[in-house]
């Protein structure tokens, strides 16, 4: 049996990727993860969102963005996370950052 590889799913402003590795904590460039090209298109989706929704009121003088934005970005990463999850394996352990 091979080594659980433990990733998290996080924004994080400028990467090219959501996801991190929980070993090194180093960022996992997408195409180098084993899932689908619709799965890594999604994750740059959501990536590039969370940074546009992040920004306001951190890195811009925009403001927070409203209740119900944030709320589906985090329930988009929950769906993420468990399609990641899927296509990645039980080789995987896929959390989502707190």
């Amino acid at each position: 049996m091979s080594e659980l590889q433990r990733v998290r799913l996080a924004g994080d402003y400028g990467a090219d990727s959501p996801v991190w590795s929980l070993s090194d904590g180093e960022m996992i460039p997408l195409d180098e993860l084993p899932v689908s090209d619709a799965t890594r298109e999604r994750l740059r989706e959501w990536a590039a969102r969370w940074e546009h929704l992040a920004a306001g009121g951190v890195t811009t003088d925009a403001p927070l963005p409203d209740e119900a934005a944030r709320t589906l970005l985090k329930a988009d990463a929950q769906r993420l996370r468990e399609r990641l999850q899927d296509e990645l394996g039980a080789d995987w352990d896929v959390v989502l950052a707190t």
